[in-house]
């Protein structure tokens, strides 16, 4: 009797068992409005996504500055208009960055993540992030097709998103350095990471010293320009009285074109955050002395991160904070792996929270599990 109570007890819990597995494969199947973000498809879209970002990170702040080369203005009509065939191609780019990021405002509520699986958390969860910038960036400037006047606003989306600059050079790092241990590619990729930081932060500090270089030309009459070694006394005339000339105008840069402006500014900034400081050109407004200040800092906290990057990677000791580090990546690798022969089924957030804290711990206060590790034990 006995006997037989224990098979149907054990045979109830099977079915229990069955009964809960089947309960959470129906909760976790992917419902036909949704998008995995695990999939292929998802990852080259978020992949498309982010090099049209890396490209407006660079272009916004050049044609907000030169304002000639996306567009001319007509006095007549009041309004910007593209003329020539490179203003209509990029105009034409810019249409299709903005069509498609509009598409993407509408996926970032249907895309599936491991912390939310449902339409109304993924929607909160983007609504209170992304949600207002990308519209800001997209939607005016789509609507009023490509309107000069509202172009500033494609600045919102940009630097929202300025994180994704580095997303290629890590996933390039990644192949190239994937037999490389994990806390040396770590090293690696901040380092680049740094590297590219610094390239774009410069461009748009470029772009930021162009700005302000055109603030003050002190001219009467704006359309003249003078050679000052010919016509000094024209020049003189042309004078507005008691007022300092900003840098473009105060060194003849008004005369060179876009190209030659951008260039010297670009050399000019990465010649003041690396504190070489030449001394060749310098500031003459007080926002232009501000600026140079506010980029002087910059310079020393670049060089900062730049010293820490280089000694990570140069040495190559093992602290016991890097062999943990190195456990719980091996740790991520596993528990991918489960995931993975386990589908469609994944570890909850929470879940995956807890494991780790639990290995992490482990490994601080029960120096057994890696006292072997070392070569001097």
């Amino acid at each position: 009797m006995a006997e037989s109570n224990l098979k149907e007890m054990m045979i109830d819990d099977i079915n229990d068992d069955e009964h809960e597995e089947n309960e959470i494969t129906n909760d976790d199947k992917l419902a036909w409005y949704l998008i995995d973000t695990d999939k292929t498809f998802c990852k080259v879209w978020n992949f498309m996504i982010t090099c049209l970002i890396i490209y407006s990170l660079f272009v916004t702040p050049y044609v907000m500055v030169f304002q000639d080369v996306y567009m001319n203005y007509d006095s007549e009509t009041d309004s910007y208009q593209a003329e020539s065939s490179r203003q209509k191609s990029l105009v034409k780019m810019e249409y299709f960055i903005d069509i498609v990021y509009f598409i993407e405002i509408i996926f970032n509520f249907v895309k599936k993540t491991r912390a939310h699986t449902d339409v109304q958390t993924i929607a909160v969860s983007y609504m209170s992030g992304f949600f207002v910038f990308d519209v800001i960036g997209t939607i005016p400037v789509l609507v009023m097709q490509q309107s000069l006047k509202y172009y500033w606003l494609k600045l919102f989306r940009c630097l929202v998103h300025v994180m994704r600059l580095s997303i290629p050079l890590e996933l390039g790092m990644g192949i190239i350095l994937h037999k490389q241990s994990k806390k040396r590619q770590n090293d690696l990729i901040t380092f680049f990471s740094l590297i590219v930081g610094v390239i774009f932060v410069a461009h748009v500090m470029g772009c930021i010293w162009l700005s302000l270089g055109g603030l003050y030309p002190c001219k009467i009459d704006g359309s003249l320009i003078f050679n000052t070694d010919g016509d000094a006394d024209d020049y003189m005339d042309n004078r507005i009285a008691d007022c300092t000339p900003s840098w473009i105008y105060d060194n003849d840069f008004e005369k060179k074109s876009y190209r030659t402006q951008y260039i010297f500014a670009f050399y000019w900034i990465f010649e003041v955050i690396t504190t070489v400081g030449y001394g060749d050109y310098s500031g003459k407004t007080s926002e232009e002395y501000i600026f140079s200040i506010i980029l002087e800092f910059l310079g020393l906290t670049f060089f900062s991160f730049l010293m820490g990057s280089i000694n990570g990677i140069f040495n190559t000791s093992d602290s016991f904070d890097d062999l943990i580090e190195e456990k719980l990546d091996n740790l991520d690798m596993w528990i991918k792996k489960i995931e993975k022969s386990n589908k469609p089924l994944h570890i909850q957030p929470t879940l995956y929270s807890d494991i780790r804290k639990y290995v992490e711990q482990a490994f601080k206060y029960d120096f057994n599990l890696v006292i072997e590790e070392f070569s001097f034990y």
